[in-house]
């Protein structure tokens, strides 16, 4: 008998505990909702006036990126890859600049080509400071030496 009354009293004291428990967490302040993306028929709201917007480039500036096919050597430096002497190839009858900072696109590989006089296809981009930047979706091999 003294088993049970030992049972019951560990029940009821657990019982007691978990009803607490809840009722602690039904106390507490709900999560504030997420907000919500805005619907396309409210407007985006206006930046901060701290805030500027992105500058929109001119009508008459060149676009900032243009599809290319240029010549040039393949050169190492560091942890990038450039292109030298760069001309026009191909069809390209856009204006090419002298040199570029390379990036190889899926399947293009610079390391082999290093020294080698190529024909490059690509995207480019105007850079900041340096040389701009041409994004290779193609490379040829020319020549084995530069020329």
């Amino acid at each position: 008998m003294k088993i049970m009354k030992t049972l019951a009293a560990t029940f009821l004291a657990v019982t007691v505990a978990a009803v607490m428990g809840v009722a602690a967490q039904d106390q507490t302040a709900p999560a504030e909702p997420a907000p919500s993306a805005p619907s396309a028929q409210e407007p985006a709201p206006a930046p901060a006036p701290d805030q500027t917007a992105p500058a929109q480039p001119a009508p008459d500036q060149a676009p900032a990126s243009a599809a290319v096919t240029v010549s040039g050597c393949v050169a190492h430096e560091g942890d990038a890859f450039q292109l030298t002497d760069a001309k026009p190839a191909g069809d390209t009858k856009a204006d090419v600049a002298d040199a570029y900072t390379l990036v190889a696109g899926e399947g293009v590989n610079f390391a082999p080509h290093v020294g080698h006089q190529v024909e490059l296809t690509g995207t480019s981009s105007a850079a900041g400071a340096g040389a701009p930047t041409l994004t290779v979706s193609a490379l040829k091999m020319t020549a084995a030496k530069c020329q």
